[in-house]
């Protein structure tokens, strides 16, 4: 009994790190991807182990790449304008109802000058 439990302890931390790790990597080179320019407030969403970084744009969040989110960390409830590569992450459900797709930003430059709007 004690052995079928440690398994399917081990077997939802596998699917749980999978599912992070995974987030925002279609597998497509970046070279593929459209290209975005985004302005918008820098903000730290989430109340999981793993907050995302989001900019929070007139067109919605953009969320950024896990491996580039430290650089954004400092710049909290700032206002930057960046561009950067575009990918796709659809959020389904065990049901198998789709939420939308979530835009994630990778390979991020800085763009000036970042003014917040009037």
């Amino acid at each position: 009994m004690g052995s079928s439990k440690a398994a399917g302890a081990c077997l939802l931390l596998g699917l749980l790190l999978a599912a992070v790790l995974g987030a925002g990597n279609t597998g497509k080179k970046a070279r593929d991807l459209e290209t975005a320019e985004v302005s918008g407030w820098v903000r730290l969403v989430g109340s999981g182990i793993w907050p995302e970084v989001v900019i929070s744009a007139a067109d919605g969040e953009w969320y950024i790449n896990r491996k580039e989110q430290n650089q954004f960390i400092p710049l909290q409830q700032r206002w930057i304008r960046v561009e950067g590569k575009v990918d796709f992450w659809e959020m389904v459900l065990a049901d198998g109802a789709s939420l939308g797709k979530r835009r994630i930003l990778r390979d991020i430059r800085f763009l000036e000058p970042a003014l917040p709007p009037p």
